[in-house]
């Protein structure tokens, strides 16, 4: 009988415990629930007044302060989040465009750049995010090897997508004469592509940069030295560049 009842006991401390258990674990998802939705609460007007000012502008210091404090009340609740860091990204790299002194922008353009390197670290194989990366670092002149593994990264991740050639080739155009030779390489190749799909954007790029001669001159090396093909990245001859370079001979396109 004692047995029983010594049994009996043990049995009932493993439900209790059991119990005890499953109660913790269900507040926890409980307790997680709620941050995440709270998160969304926070994230969604914040989200959208962003995209509204990348259209139209940023209006105020102020608004752009109240939106910034709800993005980090919503990381504090989801600091992992890299939707939540890339949007904080996003706040801080309007704000460097807002008419504020030069060290506050480069302040913000930092800031950018920090949120967008924790998020990276959440979400390794996001071109977007390398690009990003890329351009804010091309912008605060960071020519150092984190760029051009970005740059790298980016081209990797998003060959074909239309605002991560626009990014790299922006960001490999500002930086071309601190361009490791093979990253160069790499950025013709995007910029093959890119012109390939969407050529009167790309051949703005270069005219802004003032490039167009560079990588002309740049691209006689490819006749010299067709192993570099494998470098290139594009399993052919670079035909968009190469009658782009032709029309710049002939005068038919203006630099």
């Amino acid at each position: 009988m004692i047995k029983f009842i010594t049994v009996l006991n043990k049995h009932s401390k493993l439900v209790n415990v059991f119990i005890f258990s499953l109660i913790g674990l269900f507040t926890w998802l409980i307790y997680l629930a709620a941050c995440w939705g709270l998160a969304d609460l926070l994230t969604k007007p914040a989200s959208y007044r962003l995209s509204l000012w990348e259209q139209q502008g940023l209006n105020t210091e102020s608004a752009w302060e109240n939106t910034l404090i709800q993005l980090k009340l919503a990381i504090d609740l989801e600091p992992e989040n890299p939707d939540l860091l890339e949007l904080i990204s996003r706040a801080y790299y309007l704000h460097s465009n807002f008419d504020i002194s030069i060290k506050l922008q480069l302040t913000s353009l930092q800031q950018a750049l920090n949120y967008n390197l924790q998020a990276i670290r959440q979400r390794p194989v996001s071109a977007y995010t390398w690009a990003n990366i890329a351009l804010l670092k091309s912008q605060l002149k960071q020519y150092d090897a984190q760029f051009e593994t970005a740059l790298k990264q980016a081209i990797i991740w998003g060959k074909w997508e239309p605002l991560i050639q626009h990014l790299v080739i922006e960001a490999g155009l500002d930086a071309w004469y601190q361009l490791s030779q093979s990253t160069r390489w790499l950025v013709l190749a995007a910029i093959e592509r890119g012109i390939f799909l969407q050529p009167q954007l790309i051949k703005a790029l270069i005219n802004k940069y003032q490039r167009i001669y560079t990588l002309c001159a740049y691209l006689d090396l490819y006749k010299e030295h067709p192993g570099f093909a494998n470098t290139f990245s594009i399993d052919r001859q670079p035909i968009q560049l190469i009658q782009f370079c032709q029309q710049i001979n002939f005068g038919e396109t203006k630099p």
